[in-house]
């Protein structure tokens, strides 16, 4: 008899210790589940929203812009991603979205105003981003030749940094991602957001 609740109280303790495992197996593969299913589609949708609320930003101040210094002569629009290693799509990702605005055919005093009457809606301090000590405004370019660049801080959209960028005097051979201008002195205001993110929420930029 001894022998028999022996083995009854074993088959007991296995079948407990079964029901355990099986349990706690299904509590896992419900919360993959529930991660994969619900939360985080919900975390990628309200990580995307934030650029989409700096895009809303962006063309606002766009407007702002335009209203104040004039209509441009082409204007481009982009949303984008990448990885730091663009070339094996690896590294942490970033995501982007911008508006960029060329004036053409303006010189250094006409992109000096342009800029200035820009720089007042910002109401941000202005910074040289090229290492000029003491430059304050565009140089002609018979006394600079080369790209100039000024830009201000604008807004943060939970960690998306959002910035105006004005560039002057974009000649044919500068190195700009947004256009290809055949005049030698152009101005552009570049309107930028950007920051890491959970998703490629927009297209990869080559």
């Amino acid at each position: 008899m001894a022998g028999v609740a022996q083995k009854s109280l074993v088959k007991t303790k296995k079948f407990t210790r079964d029901k355990l495992l099986g349990l706690f197996g299904l509590v896992v593969v419900t919360m993959l589940a529930a991660y994969v299913g619900i939360y985080r589609p919900l975390t990628i949708r309200q990580d995307k929203e934030r650029f989409v609320k700096a895009q809303a930003s962006l063309e606002e101040l766009y407007t702002q812009i335009e209203a104040k210094i004039g209509k441009p002569d082409q204007i481009k629009r982009e949303q984008s991603c990448t990885y730091a290693s663009r070339k094996l799509e690896k590294g942490p990702l970033g995501c982007g979205v911008g508006i960029y605005l060329l004036y053409e055919n303006k010189n250094s005093r006409v992109s000096n105003e342009l800029m200035q009457k820009s720089i007042v809606i910002l109401g941000s301090k202005v910074f040289e981003r090229l290492g000029r000590m003491g430059l304050t405004s565009f140089m002609p370019v018979e006394q600079l030749n080369g790209p100039q660049s000024f830009s201000q801080e604008y807004k943060t959209f939970s960690e998306i940094s959002c910035r105006a960028t004005y560039l002057y005097p974009l000649f044919p051979t500068y190195l700009s991602d947004a256009f290809k201008t055949t005049l030698q002195e152009n101005f552009e205001v570049d309107l930028t957001c950007g920051g890491s993110a959970k998703a490629e929420h927009f297209p990869l930029k080559n």
